[in-house]
């Protein structure tokens, strides 16, 4: 069986530009449901399943999880936002896994995608993009 969980649970925050490293702002803030966050299945390539919800932690989270064994190659969380980066962190579980491919819309409309390299563990980490 080729099933996935991406993430076992993700809380993001992001920093914003010009503001003081210090200043937070979080993605999961919304009363929208799952934050305003959507789940997507890679519908270019066909077979992908799974679902995106919220998870009941000690913070916010979000709980991903997709099922390849019937084709498709990837399933997603995703939310478009305007904001100026100077940095991206976020906290996540994704179990036996030493990456992880984050993709990245900028305001010109390219889309950037980075695999980003991860500690192969099933405890909580932080991840942290400049």
């Amino acid at each position: 069986m080729h099933r996935l969980v991406i993430a076992a649970a993700l809380s993001f925050a992001f920093l914003c530009l010009p503001a003081r490293s210090e200043d937070v702002v979080s993605l999961l803030a919304s009363q929208d449901k799952n934050f305003g966050w959507t789940f997507g299945n890679g519908q270019e390539f066909p077979g992908a399943t799974g679902k995106l919800e919220t998870e009941t932690t000690d913070k916010p989270c979000l709980r991903l999880e997709g099922d390849l064994s019937k084709g498709g190659n990837y399933v997603e969380a995703h939310k478009r936002v305007r904001l100026e980066l100077s940095e991206l962190s976020f906290d996540l579980k994704y179990a036996e896994q030493e990456a992880l491919t984050l993709r990245i819309g900028d305001a010109s409309g390219q889309c950037h995608q980075v695999k980003l390299a991860i500690r192969k563990s099933a405890d909580w980490q932080t991840v942290r993009f400049p």
